[in-house]
């Protein structure tokens, strides 16, 4: 308890500290809204005498003004954003609204490129940076390859099998990161290839792959045993960080299983379409522990049942030191 009281106010206080740089930004910048059409941008006023919109193009050498005109709307939504989790928080209330980490990551690219991110933490990457820096790291990949048997996902890469190819593919259409056979070493020093090793944008972890096609055959079956019992000496685990599908020469891959495995492992919403995959911010731990206290504060039937239906679809885990 004490210590989500002490997590509690010091994002209080860094909520405090970012609605006086966001206030401070929204003065200082020149008046109007920006527009971006077709990577032009514009100037929006609005007239004192009849109210219409005027559109002013800015041309290259206004960029200062294009940009002034980018934090000032960025500002803007940052402070509204603090303001309303600060409220929550205060009045010891359920905040599910965007929090001022995300803002910058929900911009387009193009505004992006305008705009310097107002932050707490120097330290802190923007999610498309820290993905962009995932994704660019090179690797080798298991030497034993048979041409023929190459499967092309729509993402141009060679795996092994159908369904893999499948598995593929339905990562990219999530927006899912993922590495194929990327080389990980284990905790007998033994280096290993998971079929697909995926990133967790929202927390900030990696979570690892790997279909099993051939459960029937004895040997295979005995190997995949010894993989897991390896994988989980090694802190890989089932039902955590990772997950895995079953095929056989009579069963096929079964997608809805694997669906449900990595909304529930990556916390997707399932009720989104599968190209909303979007980041969170650690701080929902507060969130969600001021809803368990309203649960024993105010143990009303309907908040008892609406809780209990929300989590029938996801699983809240809450460690507290």
């Amino acid at each position: 308890m004490n210590q989500v009281i002490i997590a509690k106010e010091s994002r209080l206080q860094t909520l405090r500290q970012m609605k006086l740089q966001s206030a401070v930004q929204e003065e200082i910048f020149p008046p109007g809204r920006l527009q971006i059409c077709g990577g032009r941008c514009y100037q929006v006023m609005w007239s004192h005498h009849d109210k219409k919109r005027i559109y002013c193009y800015l041309p290259e050498n206004k960029k200062d003004i294009a940009q002034g005109l980018a934090m000032k709307s960025y500002a803007s939504k940052l402070c509204k954003a603090v303001t309303a989790e600060t409220t929550a928080l205060e009045n010891n209330r359920i905040y599910a609204g965007s929090v001022f980490e995300s803002i910058y990551d929900s911009l387009s690219l193009k505004r992006q490129a305008l705009i310097e991110p107002l932050l707490i933490s120097p330290n802190y990457v923007p999610d498309k940076v820290y993905v962009s820096r995932w994704k660019s790291r090179t690797y080798d990949t298991i030497k034993k390859w048979n041409d023929e048997k190459k499967f092309i996902t729509e993402n141009g890469e060679a795996v092994r099998s159908k369904s893999e190819k499948i598995i593929a593919d339905f990562f990219l259409r999530l927006n899912i990161p993922y590495r194929y056979e990327f080389p990980i070493q284990l905790a007998n020093n033994k280096i290993v290839y998971p079929d697909f090793t995926l990133l967790d944008i929202k927390n900030r972890r990696e979570i690892f792959f790997e279909h099993f096609g051939m459960i029937d055959n004895p040997d295979y079956c005995s190997h995949m045993l010894t993989k897991l019992r390896e994988y989980a000496a090694s802190g890989i685990v089932l039902n955590d960080n990772l997950i895995i599908s079953l095929e056989s020469s009579g069963v096929a891959l079964d997608m809805n299983m694997v669906r449900t495995a990595v909304y529930r492992t990556l916390n997707i919403d399932a009720g989104k379409n599968e190209n909303m995959y979007s980041p969170r911010t650690s701080m929902n731990i507060i969130h969600h522990f001021l809803r368990l206290s309203q649960l024993v504060l105010n143990p009303d039937r309907e908040f008892f049942d609406s809780f209990a239906g929300q989590n029938q679809q996801r699983r809240i885990i809450c460690i507290i030191d």
